[in-house]
This record gives structure tokens, C-alpha cells and sequence, in this order.
């Protein structure tokens, strides 16, 4: 279970880091830095959207040490069904150096997909625990396995409405994270963690 909650923080710092933005967007929409943070974050050019991050290298070197804890195939399953997302802008409202942009978000649901895979094997697990034959890279071997297996299948969807809250900053729309824009392009990622800290 400890190595389960360490892949799902090592994931969790990834998708931080992506949203710890400050918009590069030179155009004078709020709509147009959303929308090409999305699109970024959609084609998976993840050297373009640290290009939106404050502080890249800091929190470049965060993702390495915690990545170090992650199976590369489940890291990269994981981000490619991330990016399988799908939105729509809705309202843009402005008022001074602040705005909001309203988009609904059509996402792969991952937080549902883990918890089911987390119910698996831990049911299979607790068998292991009493086999004394099984040992921890057995076991870990088997959590990466049953992540795969479930994230390689057809997710259900899961539709999303968000107000993403931006500032200007120098002539530039910048994103301010939240927890709800975080949880909702991570497809409830965010609260499933949660849920493993309390």
C-alpha cells in the first residue's frame, strides 16, 4: 500500500508542476491563454507547458526525485490518458487585471479506474500477505500489473465544469492553479490522493 501511495504522490507532483502556471499566452483574451494551456497540455509537450510553470527547474528536479518511485509504464499510461481530454469554452467574464473563464472538461475518470484497482489488489494481496512464497516485488510487480491492466482498458468519462481564474501580469494572462481545475484535467486524481493523506 506504501509503494501505491508513492506512485500516486510521484503523479500527483507531475500534474502539480504542470499547474503551477504562469500563462505565456501574448494574447489579450483570457480565452486564448486557457485555451492554449489546454491544447498544450493535450499534445503532451510537456517541455512547452514548463514553459507556463514559475520556477520550472525547481519543480523539474521535485518531478526527477519522485519519479524515481513510479514504474515508468504506469507513469506514462497515466499522462497519456490525462491528455485524452476534451473541452469547451463557456463564458469569459473580465473585470480590471482579473478574469475568469468558464470550460466544461470531458476527461478520463483515472480516480475511479485506481479505486477500483486498488479494491483488487488489495483483495489479492491480503491472499499474498498469508503465502509465504510472496514477496514485496511480487507484490509490487502485482500493483503495476492490475494499474495497467485497468488503465489500458476503456475509462469511463466524466464531464467537468471549471472556472479557471486568471490575473494580468505583466501585459499577460496568467492561470492561478486550483484544486477543482487540478482534479478535473487529472480525472479526480487530486481527491483520490486526498483520500490516502487522511
Amino acid at each position: 500500500m506504501k509503494k501505491l501511495s508513492k506512485i500516486l504522490s510521484a503523479l500527483l507532483v507531475l500534474i502539480l508542476s504542470v499547474f503551477t502556471l504562469s500563462g505565456c499566452s501574448d494574447k489579450e483574451k483570457p480565452t486564448a491563454t486557457v485555451k492554449d494551456f489546454l491544447e498544450t497540455f493535450k499534445s503532451k509537450n510537456y517541455e512547452k507547458v514548463y514553459s507556463f510553470v514559475n520556477d520550472s527547474e525547481s519543480i523539474k528536479d521535485k518531478l526527477n526525485a519522485s519519479n524515481a518511485e513510479m514504474p515508468d509504464k504506469v507513469s506514462k499510461v497515466i499522462l497519456d490518458k490525462i491528455a485524452d481530454v476534451k473541452y469547451e469554452v463557456t463564458e469569459e467574464k473580465i473585470e480590471k487585471n482579473k478574469a475568469s473563464v468558464k470550460v466544461k472538461l470531458e476527461v478520463n475518470d483515472i480516480g475511479h479506474a485506481l479505486t477500483e484497482t486498488i479494491t483488487e489488489y488489495m483483495q489479492t494481496a491480503l491472499t499474498m500477505a498469508f503465502d509465504e512464497n510472496a514477496d514485496e516485488k511480487a507484490m509490487e510487480k502485482l500493483a503495476e500489473e492490475k494499474m495497467l491492466d485497468k488503465l489500458n482498458g476503456k475509462l469511463d468519462k466524466v464531464t467537468k465544469d471549471v472556472e479557471i481564474k486568471l490575473e494580468k501580469k505583466n501585459d499577460k494572462w496568467v492561470i492561478e492553479p486550483s484544486d477543482d481545475l487540478i482534479n478535473a484535467l487529472t480525472g479526480n486524481m487530486k481527491a483520490l490522493a486526498e483520500a490516502f493523506e487522511e
